[in-house]
């Protein structure tokens, strides 16, 4: 069972429901004195059961900057894995802290996720929902309860990638201090998020403004930079493309996007029906840190244009 937070239509991984059962089992019992929600009632009363309203995050977010200390003042051997079962302990217990032991399949803090979610859902004025992966109508605590002792399924259909992001380097040849790749003249780096998330935009352009025909009206993008390296001698052109390409988008529903250019059937098992007809491609695609993609997009490519350099897609 995967988890994630959800912000009206955007999507956090959280990761495996019973990490995060522990985490909260933690919090009661060594935060709390084993009394659940006597200090934390906004995370673990409200948020635990689904739903934080967006009227209680304030609070919410004082509550986790003090779980946060006092996880990170606490030895891993402190864990407590089910509060149902004091005895119970995972497998493999690696880290320095609890801090550090609770962390999702991108190596992400959970904690540092929550604060920025947190943040997130404030800055939106929107409630903050956990969520099953692949099935948003069952509560998850419902159902991780009711098959925590069962064989876990194989989530084939369940894709996650390593992140990735849009890199502008002026590259001399020589070996600097780190200190010198501080300066934005010299290095940029521009988070996108998901390679997957990455590739569903590349594929819905083909499909959706290219008829298929990967590179055929926009080369720069869709032939150069793609596999990895944009020249710094098409910059110009990827930017009118890219300016094409966002008008073309701002005029398709969200529902037209293509996942994967080699698997059209494909639907991620978390995405639903997001019920906002208002939503475009353009502004369907969000950076893992809340922006919108094409915009982040065009930030990159003007530095690139700035910098006289190339524009390279990284792995994180």
């Amino acid at each position: 069972m995967y988890l994630v937070f959800s912000i009206k239509f955007y999507m956090y991984q959280i990761g495996k429901a019973d990490l995060l059962y522990s985490l909260f089992s933690t919090i009661c019992v060594r935060l709390e004195n084993g009394e659940w929600g006597s200090k934390y009632p906004n995370i673990m009363n409200k948020l635990f059961k689904g739903k934080l309203e967006n009227k209680f995050i304030d609070e919410a977010l004082e509550e986790i900057e003090e779980i946060k200390e006092g996880l990170r003042n606490l030895p891993v051997e402190s864990l407590v894995w089910d509060i149902d079962d004091l005895q119970a302990k995972p497998n493999d217990i690696c880290a320095y802290n609890l801090l550090n032991y609770f962390v999702n399949d991108e190596e992400e803090k959970i904690i540092d996720l929550f604060i920025f979610v947190l943040k997130e859902a404030n800055e939106l004025r929107e409630d903050i929902f956990i969520k099953l992966l692949g099935d948003f109508e069952v509560n998850w605590l419902e159902e991780f309860k009711k098959n925590r002792n069962k064989p876990e399924k194989e989530t084939q259909n369940i894709r996650f990638s390593t992140k990735v992001a849009f890199e502008v380097f002026k590259d001399d040849g020589i070996e600097h201090e780190e200190s010198y790749y501080e300066n934005e003249n010299i290095f940029k780096s521009y988070e996108v998020g998901s390679a997957d998330f990455l590739d569903a935009f590349f594929s819905t352009v083909c499909v959706r403004l290219e008829n298929g025909e990967w590179g055929s009206k926009y080369p720069a993008i869709m032939t150069k930079l793609y596999p990895g390296t944009l020249p710094k001698e098409h910059v110009s052109d990827a930017i009118g493309e890219l300016k094409e390409i966002k008008v073309g988008l701002s005029k398709l529903s969200y529902k037209k996007i293509v996942w994967d250019i080699e698997d059209r059937e494909y639907v991620p098992p978390w995405l639903g029906d997001i019920g906002d007809d208002t939503i475009t491609l353009a502004n369907f695609f969000i950076t893992s840190d809340g922006e919108y993609f094409v915009e982040v997009f065009e930030e990159a490519l003007k530095k690139a244009e700035e910098m006289g350099e190339d524009l390279k897609i990284v792995k994180l």
